[in-house]
């Protein structure tokens, strides 16, 4: 077995979100957070039973989604609103899940290519810690 010693475990990670372009500037609109949301939603079909899921309060769900509708606008996320009749996402909305998930299996799969040859860097530094 090959020593490892002095050899550091790496890893990378990532994070993906969609942007609007405004002018000359980029607006965050939603990401890995506001897509669970809108995934729970579209399972539990109801804002309530997505936040109790997602252990966050009504209204920062509530809150969550407003933003969404409002960054989105005029795209239509939410079909219907009934309260106790539930939240039902619109084909808009679910094209953006799916969206969101291809992007991230393929950015992971791509990543797990290259990830590889991290697994144990070679530490040079005195100054890191190193793997015992």
């Amino acid at each position: 077995m090959p020593d490892t010693s002095d050899r550091f475990p790496l890893k990378i990670g990532f994070k993906i979100w969609f942007e609007k372009n405004e002018g000359n500037d980029s607006v965050p609109l939603l990401g890995e957070t506001k897509i669970e949301l809108l995934r729970t939603i579209r399972d539990t079909g109801s804002i309530l039973s997505a936040a109790k899921h997602l252990d966050i309060d009504f209204k920062k769900a509530w809150e969550m989604l407003t933003d969404i509708k409002q960054k989105l606008e005029p795209i239509k996320i939410v079909e219907s609103e009934r309260g106790r009749k539930g939240t039902h996402l619109t084909a808009a909305a679910l094209e953006l899940i799916g969206l969101y998930e291809h992007l991230s299996r393929k950015v992971e799969s791509f990543l797990s290519t290259i990830s590889v040859n991290l697994e144990y860097w070679k530490v040079e530094s005195q100054n890191i810690p190193r793997k015992k």
